[in-house]
């Protein structure tokens, strides 16, 4: 293998690829970046065996081939190369030559890197990148944390219907949904959020994504990068329609950014405590909100719109936190059961998202 490419494009896309990588593999292959030289492109490949990133960039391909070099190495060398053009060659190992500068690095088994195989029934939609990357910011913060004891809840599930798709993720706690525009197929998968993380991270803001659901991985593809995951089994997840309250007590109109403002102040003492307790004081048309710690307290006044009776009720006040500065609606409704059922926070106007969290008894 023997190739000419910019030394700017070809770190981009080693900077892309080289984050999969484990630095202590189960299988040693995936410590390595594949390299393919063919026609007018190269491909790199770096993965973990969870999440598998390809990307393509421009070279002058004097001799096709591929080849397995360790990851970070050839990363580090790639990086502090001189600028212009890089020369990539292949023997028994591999060497860089930039300017008057030559480096010679081993090269391990390409034969033995685990290609991830996308095979049997598909499905498709589109969406831009925009609305794809509010989707995933809008919901994956309820994502259960990785050592929980549902592994299914590390996930976030998603379903594409006609028109519009809807991200859902659970931790136990508080619950989000967050709805975005789509084309394509119908469908469901549950993606590790981790890795639709990774995702949002790896395409741009411009243009849009193809996604294609296989049974056991999904695709995404965006110009010449293409990021591939593993999947949760959709059947395994909960039944998120079923948690949802069908009725409500109290209701309340609320300027968001003066709520959330309110909430960061109490958050200040609050969170000295385990619980990070908040209580939300609701009568007449006003909210009053309390955190006490042993540092001190703090009360705020929040005038709203309310309809049913009085409440007091306390919640988590990192939640509330994630909760709010996920939405930009200068106005927000927020819907209470009762002192001991979880609240429901969404839009005054449309359906683009549904936040539910759970309360904190107070003593």
């Amino acid at each position: 293998m023997n190739f000419f490419c910019d030394k700017t494009e070809i770190n981009s896309v080693i900077s892309q690829v080289v984050k999969t990588l484990s630095s202590k593999a189960a299988i040693p292959a995936l410590e390595g970046i594949y390299i393919e030289a063919k026609g007018d492109n190269c491909k790199l490949i770096g993965g973990n065996g969870q999440l598998t990133i390809e990307a393509s960039f421009k070279a002058d391909v004097k001799e096709e081939g591929f080849a397995l070099v360790p990851g970070r190495i050839f990363s580090d060398i790639i990086r502090r190369c001189y600028e212009g053009d890089v020369e990539i060659l292949t023997d028994t190992s591999m060497t860089i030559i930039s300017g008057k500068s030559r480096a010679t690095i081993g090269m391990m088994d390409a034969d033995s890197y685990p290609m991830t195989e996308l095979s049997g029934n598909s499905w498709e939609f589109e969406m831009e990148n925009t609305e794809l990357k509010e989707a995933v910011k809008g919901s994956i913060f309820c994502a259960a944390g990785e050592n929980f004891s549902k592994p299914i809840l590390t996930g976030v599930y998603i379903e594409a219907e006609d028109d519009f798709i809807s991200f859902v993720s659970i931790d136990g706690c508080r619950m989000a949904i967050k709805r975005a525009s789509s084309k394509g197929e119908k469908g469901k998968l549950v993606i590790p959020a981790k890795a639709l993380d990774e995702i949002s991270k790896s395409i741009g803001d411009d243009g849009s994504s193809i996604i294609t659901v296989y049974e056991k991985y999904v695709k995404v593809v965006w110009k010449d990068v293409s990021i591939i995951s593993t999947l949760f089994d959709e059947k395994e997840y909960v039944n998120f329609k079923d948690i949802l309250p069908k009725e409500h007590k109290v209701k309340i109109k609320v300027e968001k950014s003066k709520l959330f403002s309110s909430i960061e102040r109490g958050s200040i003492l609050s969170r000295v405590k385990q619980n990070n307790l908040l209580v939300l004081n609701i009568d007449k048309d006003l909210m009053t909100i309390t955190a006490r710690s042993d540092i001190g307290e703090l009360y705020d006044e929040i005038d709203i719109w309310q309809e049913g009776e009085p409440l007091r009720i306390g919640f988590n006040g990192s939640f509330l936190s994630d909760c709010f500065r996920n939405i930009s609606d200068e106005f927000i409704y927020i819907e209470f059961g009762g002192d001991r059922s979880p609240c429901i926070v969404k839009p005054c106007e449309g359906d683009g998202f549904l936040y539910m969290i759970l309360p904190i008894q107070i003593s």
